[in-house]
């Protein structure tokens, strides 16, 4: 009898590691009930594409930049993961103003945000504007 307490204990100390570990491991998100704005801390300030002087790399910033095209890639590839967290993206594209990739959510929320700002850091920005898949005519 003994050896059976024994297995059933370690096979409670193995699942408990393994849910600790797991919440370990997954990433985190500030409290919904925060008075952080939204977005990054540690990214430089947007300036308009239109100041920046004509030999700086952020003026060219468009479709054709690598970053845009590598964080686009990487949004179509995530899919999957955000649709597993309930981020639900409506389109996403290259901001003329901020030089960054703008994304559009079906269903803004606050939660969504942290997400997609954890997942891609200072390579977007995420409208606060709800936007319904695009249909067609």
């Amino acid at each position: 009898m003994r050896s059976a307490r024994l297995g059933t204990g370690a096979i409670v100390l193995g699942i408990k590691t393994l849910i600790l570990t797991f919440i370990l491991a997954t990433p985190t998100t500030p409290s919904p009930i925060s008075t952080v704005p939204m977005g990054l801390h540690h990214c430089p300030a947007s300036k308009p594409t239109s100041t920046l002087p004509a030999t700086n790399k952020w003026r060219k910033n468009g479709w054709g930049s690598r970053r845009n095209l590598a964080t686009s890639r990487r949004i179509e590839s995530d899919e999957s993961f955000l649709h597993s967290r309930h981020v639900y993206l409506s389109q996403w594209g290259p901001d003329s103003v901020t030089g960054k990739i703008e994304v559009y959510l079906v269903h803004y929320s606050a939660r969504a945000a942290r997400i997609l700002y954890a997942r891609y850091r200072c390579a977007i920005n995420v409208s606060r504007r709800s936007q319904q898949y695009g249909t067609r005519l």
